[in-house]
């Protein structure tokens, strides 16, 4: 007779729950770091463009030059805000999703440690059961000889 664990469709569903708490996870991880990259691109645009403006200063530049690059410049500090908006939410979600992958790993681990605990019982009467039968077959050989 093979072990068999009474409760090996419930820790396969927590397996499975773990994995896509997890999968869940490294999806929000994924958009915080395309977050926090964009952030980066934009400051390295808004500062390339500030740069630029210092440098032209030098040379007489039309208004509406310097009109278009505050406004190019405002733009890009706008979408920056929106960005750290995401991130901020993108963290809170993370925070959140973490706990449940939490909660789901603690939960599979306790069955799996349930279903260790019941193989090790199981593995230790089969061989104490086939000591028994060695012992008894000893036994018998020596009664009939």
């Amino acid at each position: 007779m093979s072990f068999r664990f009474s409760l090996a469709t419930v820790l396969r569903v927590r397996v499975q729950r773990e994995e896509h708490e997890e999968r869940v996870l490294q999806q929000i991880l994924q958009e915080i770091t395309r977050a926090q990259s964009s952030i980066q691109h934009l400051d390295l645009e808004v500062s390339r463009v500030n740069r630029e403006r210092v440098e032209r200063r030098s040379t007489m530049q039309a208004g509406r030059d310097l009109h278009m690059e505050s406004r190019d410049v405002g733009q890009l500090q706008l979408w920056r805000k929106e960005l750290e908006a995401q991130l901020e939410r993108l963290e809170q979600l993370k925070e959140e999703q973490l706990l449940r992958y939490q909660s789901a790993r603690r939960d599979r681990e306790l069955l799996a440690g349930l279903h260790t605990r019941q193989r090790a019982l199981y593995d230790a009467d089969r061989a104490m059961r086939e000591q028994q039968t060695i012992a008894d077959s000893f036994v018998a050989r020596r009664l009939r000889g």
